[in-house]
């Protein structure tokens, strides 16, 4: 009897490239816990009707068409693995040594993304080989809730290989520490907590665009576009809750945090120096407490030394983040 293949039964390895051409070094790849993933690789047909090559009512002959590769991936958010995700999305970040602890700080940068080599294995002898993931964006939830606190991040890559077998080498193992529960989170106005915000959910884009070269199928790269980082927001109507909607329909800017904190040493912390959220109604939807509902966004912060509007601040127990010798 034919075997399923299983979840369970899944392991997945990233890599970082040297460019985008080249597949990532054998024996650098670090394994990745992961939930859920919709990458793949898609290529469609394109119909070809050409006229007077057969007098017939019949469907036309198909071509090749275009690579188009992406989809998102679901994964624990831990505060070891979530460094190797935030060096994709923003680039190698620079880092404290207070041995044993350390604090990394990562921030958008105007150079080009990293990108990675992904390799999933199916089975003992089927693997699939994704080249070229570059981190376009990232978005994680802050409410009071239950098991453990997932990321989902936005991937974009080249292309797809099957292989019989691994090309990653001695793969090094997860580094999974920490993981976040549910109910863990904080959000802050100027240093003080929005008490009335009852959930939130912030996405950061790099708004990649491809390189359309002509030669290949696939694409030649990703160029990082204007980065965006934006914030949805649900709030009680209390009298904090009437602060905010104050706040909002004035355009009051205000620097604005979320944080994940296990300890002293042991958090994340994603701040925006310069935000401001969009002017916001108060409907009334029946007899229960009422809600308002508020949207936002970051805009550049002029007293970051790099003007960065985005900043965020890993502290754990990994020494570095740093790529492989080649970089």
């Amino acid at each position: 009897m034919a075997r399923n293949t299983f979840g369970w039964d899944l392991m997945a390895a990233l890599a970082p490239q040297e460019d985008f051409a080249t597949l990532a070094a054998e024996d650098t790849y670090t394994a990745v816990p992961l939930y859920t993933h919709g990458l793949s690789r898609n290529k469609g047909l394109e119909d070809d009707p050409v006229i007077g090559e057969r007098l017939s009512r019949a469907p036309h002959e198909q071509a090749e068409g275009l690579i188009d590769h992406g989809g998102q991936w679901v994964c624990p958010f831990d505060l070891g693995n979530i460094g190797l995700y935030l060096r994709g999305l923003l680039g190698v970040p620079t880092t404290t040594d207070n041995d044993p602890n350390y604090t990394h700080v990562f921030k958008p940068g105007s150079g080009e993304l990293i990108p990675h080599t992904l390799e999933l294995r199916q089975a003992a002898d089927r693997f699939l080989q994704h080249r070229g993931i570059v981190v376009d964006g990232l978005s994680i939830s802050l409410a009071r809730e239950g098991g453990y606190k997932r990321l989902t991040l936005d991937l974009k890559g080249a292309d797809e290989l099957k292989l019989a077998a691994s090309a990653a080498g001695v793969i090094g193992d997860a580094i999974t520490i920490d993981k976040v529960p549910g109910f863990r989170g904080t959000i802050s106005k100027d240093g003080v907590e929005m008490a009335s915000i009852t959930s939130a959910n912030l996405n950061f884009s790099n708004n990649v665009t491809p390189d359309e070269a002509p030669g290949d199928a696939a694409v030649k790269g990703y160029d990082p576009g204007v980065p965006t980082c934006t914030l949805s927001a649900t709030a009680r109507q209390t009298a904090a809750g009437h602060a905010l909607y104050d706040l909002a329909n004035a355009g009051t800017r205000f620097e604005l945090k979320l944080a994940w904190t296990l300890s002293a040493v042991r958090s994340l912390t994603f701040t925006i120096g310069n935000f401001v959220f969009a002017p916001s109604s108060a409907p009334i939807n029946g007899p229960a407490g009422q809600q308002y509902q508020f949207e936002g966004k970051a805009e550049p912060d002029d007293e970051e030394a790099d003007n960065a509007f985005f900043v965020a601040t890993l502290k754990n127990q990994i020494a570095s983040y740093a790529l492989p010798e080649w970089a």
